[in-house]
């Protein structure tokens, strides 16, 4: 929650912005990929089609990146509740 009420404060780091960048370029009908290694082609789509759906903007660009941590830490999580279980 403290992430999404600061998220219009935050900075925007090289890489998120990368990937709004090539997400709209993805709507604008071109392909920016060159290096399919570093650039996340899966992801960029996806948030393309986020951003297609919701609506072209700073914010609506910004929550599938604080929604994929959210659901990247949760997992971490459970699967440290599931070893320490497992150690027990």
């Amino acid at each position: 929650m403290i992430r999404f009420l600061f998220l219009p404060e935050r900075w925007i780091n090289p890489d998120e912005g990368a990937h709004l960048y090539d997400a709209k370029f993805i709507l604008d009908g071109k392909i920016p990929f060159a290096d399919y290694g570093s650039r996340m082609p899966v992801y960029v789509y996806t948030l393309a089609a986020f951003l297609k759906v919701f609506g072209v903007s700073y914010m609506s660009g910004r929550l599938v990146p604080m929604f994929s941590n959210i659901g990247i830490g949760i997992l971490v999580f459970l699967m440290g509740k599931k070893l320490l279980r497992a150690t027990k």
